[in-house]
Protein backbone atom coordinates (compact mmCIF):
# COMPACT_ATOMS: atom_id res chain seq x y z
CA UNK A 1 0.00 0.00 0.00
CA UNK A 2 2.84 2.62 0.84
CA UNK A 3 4.69 1.84 -2.60
CA UNK A 4 1.17 2.36 -4.27
CA UNK A 5 0.26 5.55 -2.25
CA UNK A 6 3.92 6.58 -3.34
CA UNK A 7 3.30 5.80 -6.85
CA UNK A 8 0.23 8.24 -7.08
CA UNK A 9 -2.18 5.44 -7.05
CA UNK A 10 -5.28 4.61 -5.67
CA UNK A 11 -5.39 2.40 -2.27
CA UNK A 12 -9.42 2.87 -1.43
CA UNK A 13 -12.25 1.51 -2.63
CA UNK A 14 -15.63 3.97 -4.31
CA UNK A 15 -15.31 7.49 -3.84
CA UNK A 16 -17.61 9.89 -5.11
CA UNK A 17 -16.65 12.34 -7.56
CA UNK A 18 -14.73 9.00 -9.70
CA UNK A 19 -15.16 5.92 -11.65
CA UNK A 20 -12.93 3.13 -10.05
CA UNK A 21 -11.89 2.11 -13.63
CA UNK A 22 -9.00 -0.79 -13.60
CA UNK A 23 -8.14 0.25 -9.99
CA UNK A 24 -7.38 3.86 -11.17
CA UNK A 25 -10.24 7.16 -10.09
CA UNK A 26 -11.37 8.21 -13.50
CA UNK A 27 -13.86 11.41 -13.15
CA UNK A 28 -17.10 11.33 -12.64
CA UNK A 29 -18.62 14.46 -14.63
CA UNK A 30 -21.83 14.57 -12.76
CA UNK A 31 -20.62 13.48 -9.27
CA UNK A 32 -17.85 15.70 -9.74
CA UNK A 33 -20.59 18.48 -10.25
CA UNK A 34 -21.96 17.25 -6.93
CA UNK A 35 -18.78 17.59 -5.01
CA UNK A 36 -17.94 21.04 -5.89
CA UNK A 37 -21.53 22.06 -5.10
CA UNK A 38 -20.88 20.52 -1.58
CA UNK A 39 -18.20 23.09 -1.22
CA UNK A 40 -20.06 25.94 -2.50
CA UNK A 41 -22.88 25.61 -0.12
CA UNK A 42 -20.79 25.19 2.84
CA UNK A 43 -19.05 28.40 1.75
CA UNK A 44 -22.54 29.43 1.55
CA UNK A 45 -24.07 28.25 4.28
CA UNK A 46 -21.15 28.12 6.86
CA UNK A 47 -22.46 24.31 8.39
CA UNK A 48 -21.80 20.53 7.32
CA UNK A 49 -25.08 19.67 8.35
CA UNK A 50 -26.77 22.51 6.67
CA UNK A 51 -24.86 21.00 3.57
CA UNK A 52 -26.28 17.50 4.61
CA UNK A 53 -29.97 18.64 5.16
CA UNK A 54 -29.86 21.14 1.43
CA UNK A 55 -28.10 18.05 -0.66
CA UNK A 56 -31.24 15.83 0.92
CA UNK A 57 -33.66 17.97 0.46
CA UNK A 58 -32.50 18.37 -2.73
CA UNK A 59 -32.65 15.01 -3.66
CA UNK A 60 -28.93 14.10 -4.03
CA UNK A 61 -28.20 10.95 -2.70
CA UNK A 62 -24.58 9.21 -1.84
CA UNK A 63 -22.49 7.39 -4.78
CA UNK A 64 -23.91 4.05 -6.22
CA UNK A 65 -22.15 1.17 -6.93
CA UNK A 66 -22.14 -2.74 -6.80
CA UNK A 67 -19.60 -4.41 -4.89
CA UNK A 68 -17.52 -6.50 -7.20
CA UNK A 69 -17.49 -9.75 -4.95
CA UNK A 70 -21.15 -9.93 -3.72
CA UNK A 71 -22.67 -8.09 -7.27
CA UNK A 72 -25.00 -6.61 -4.04
CA UNK A 73 -26.07 -2.46 -4.68
CA UNK A 74 -24.02 -0.05 -2.07
CA UNK A 75 -24.81 3.42 -1.35
CA UNK A 76 -27.90 5.81 -2.91
CA UNK A 77 -28.57 7.04 1.09
CA UNK A 78 -29.11 10.35 2.24
CA UNK A 79 -26.02 12.61 3.25
CA UNK A 80 -25.08 13.14 7.15
CA UNK A 81 -23.31 15.88 8.46
CA UNK A 82 -20.27 13.69 9.37
CA UNK A 83 -20.40 12.45 5.28
CA UNK A 84 -20.41 16.14 4.07
CA UNK A 85 -17.29 16.83 6.29
CA UNK A 86 -14.97 13.51 5.20
CA UNK A 87 -15.80 14.64 1.55
CA UNK A 88 -14.94 18.55 2.28
CA UNK A 89 -11.65 17.43 4.08
CA UNK A 90 -10.42 14.34 1.90
CA UNK A 91 -7.33 15.38 -0.20
CA UNK A 92 -8.11 13.25 -2.92
CA UNK A 93 -10.38 15.73 -4.91
CA UNK A 94 -7.65 17.97 -5.46
CA UNK A 95 -5.43 15.30 -6.96
CA UNK A 96 -3.46 13.85 -3.60
CA UNK A 97 -3.63 10.25 -2.05
CA UNK A 98 -2.62 9.86 1.20
CA UNK A 99 -1.65 6.76 3.64
CA UNK A 100 -1.79 7.42 7.20
CA UNK A 101 -0.79 10.91 7.17
CA UNK A 102 1.55 11.18 4.60
CA UNK A 103 0.24 12.71 1.38
CA UNK A 104 1.56 11.90 -2.55
CA UNK A 105 0.69 13.28 -5.70
CA UNK A 106 -1.90 11.26 -7.50
CA UNK A 107 -2.17 9.96 -11.01
CA UNK A 108 -5.50 11.28 -11.29
CA UNK A 109 -6.85 14.13 -12.34
CA UNK A 110 -7.78 16.72 -9.36
CA UNK A 111 -11.62 17.57 -9.55
CA UNK A 112 -11.82 20.71 -6.94
CA UNK A 113 -9.27 23.57 -7.28
CA UNK A 114 -6.33 23.47 -4.69
CA UNK A 115 -7.35 26.98 -3.65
Amino acid sequence: MAWRAEQGLWNGGQVLGYDLIDQKLTPNKKEAKLINLMYKKYLELGSALQVATWLNNNGYRTKEYVANRSDIKRGGKMFTNTMVIKKLKSRVYIGDVGLKDKYFKGQHESIVDRD
